[in-house]
């Protein structure tokens, strides 16, 4: 859940850093997010498109010496996110599937545990998952044009979306 509360904080604060093509016609965009603002960028996104329509989102995050962990991989079909897997603890082992459709009801939440075995994930995470993923569409539906009030956009959503995760974690 902490994974896919950061992924969605991160997609609103990128800048782009490089893009490449190769032969088969898939081309990626990486950008990257000094959050903590030292200098040194702790969150990276690659976008890959293949002819110019996006078929997968990695994100990263840099560990304490600095190395790219992968903590949640998105798939698309056409242009709408299908899926995404997720390492809630850092461990490398993608605990969390997210399952999506247009609606932002129709979402679920599967977990996986290292023995192969996936299970449905408690309610309470599905439903937090559906009200974070309300709260982004409402967000996307009106487009904040004032350039001097972005930021403070993207920290009440930010919020709003943290809010949720930590009520979820209440009803755990």
């Amino acid at each position: 859940m902490r994974t896919f509360a950061a992924w969605v904080s991160v997609t609103l604060l990128l800048s782009s850093v490089g893009f490449a093509e190769d032969v088969e016609g898939l081309s990626t965009k990486k950008a990257e997010v000094d959050r903590d603002k030292d200098g040194r960028p702790d969150v990276r996104m690659e976008i890959i498109s293949r002819d110019g329509q996006k078929q997968m989102m990695v994100m990263s995050r840099a560990d304490k010496s600095g190395e790219w962990k992968t903590n949640a991989r998105s798939f698309y079909v056409g242009s709408h996110m299908a899926a995404t897997e997720s390492d809630e603890d850092g461990d490398g082992f993608f605990e969390m599937v997210v399952v999506y459709r247009e609606d932002p009801e129709d979402v679920n939440a599967f977990m996986r545990k290292r023995d192969g075995s996936v299970r449905p994930a408690d309610m309470n995470v599905v439903e937090a998952l559906r009200k974070q993923d309300a709260v982004l569409s409402e967000f996307w539906s009106k487009p904040v044009k004032d350039p001097d009030k972005i930021d403070a956009a993207i920290k009440q959503l930010r919020g709003k979306i943290k809010e949720i995760a930590e009520e979820a974690k209440k009803t755990d």
